[in-house]
């Protein structure tokens, strides 16, 4: 068995069909996959961090998307396609790892996923806020007002001399002008 066909048993067994039995088999006593949070998971952790995610998402494929095997080690950028299961609704992630294999057996593994975009998807996260301009131009382009340089330059620029209404004034009463951002 090549180390890539154990790094797709790995997935196809553990996360795919939920066999927690297969995590004894694949992995070491050892053995840690470091980079998904900041801390070390082991096996003892994969059989608690498997069944919380799946109770979240039902997997329908793992895509590896590229892959380099060198000697023991497998490199590979993955895209996992799901459901969510409170809403039914497909939620997408993407991810890579590198793992070193012996003897069929996991030793080493390393790996990051973007569970920031799986987390808003499953709608774990508060929606974002609105950028203060119509066009959605980053923060500090806004911050010094809309008619100031910075930001009408770059509204020039990509958005064919196309400019935004004057900045409306605020007023608090007693409170000196230049205190008012």
């Amino acid at each position: 068995m090549t180390a890539l066909d154990t790094l797709k048993t790995w997935y196809d067994r553990i996360w795919m069909q939920g066999d927690l039995d297969a995590i004894d088999e694949l992995f070491t006593p050892d053995t840690e996959a470091r980079g998904m949070m900041d801390f070390a998971v082991g096996p003892e952790d994969f059989k608690a961090l498997v069944p919380a995610f799946l109770a979240h998402v039902a997997l329908e494929e793992i895509r590896y998307d590229k892959v380099v095997e060198m000697g023991d080690w497998v490199w590979a950028t993955m895209s996992a396609h799901a459901t969510a299961r409170a809403t039914e609704t497909p939620v997408h992630v993407t991810g890579q790892i590198m793992v070193r294999i012996q003897d069929g057996r996991i030793l080493e593994a390393y790996n990051q996923f973007d569970f920031l975009t799986l987390f808003e998807q499953l709608g774990y996260l508060p929606p974002p806020k609105p950028w203060p301009c119509a066009c959605q131009a980053k923060a500090w382009a806004c911050r010094g007002g809309l008619d100031r340089p910075p930001h009408r330059v770059w509204h020039q620029n990509t958005h064919g001399g196309v400019a935004h209404p004057p900045p409306r004034e605020t007023k608090v009463e007693g409170a000196h002008p230049s205190r008012l951002t």
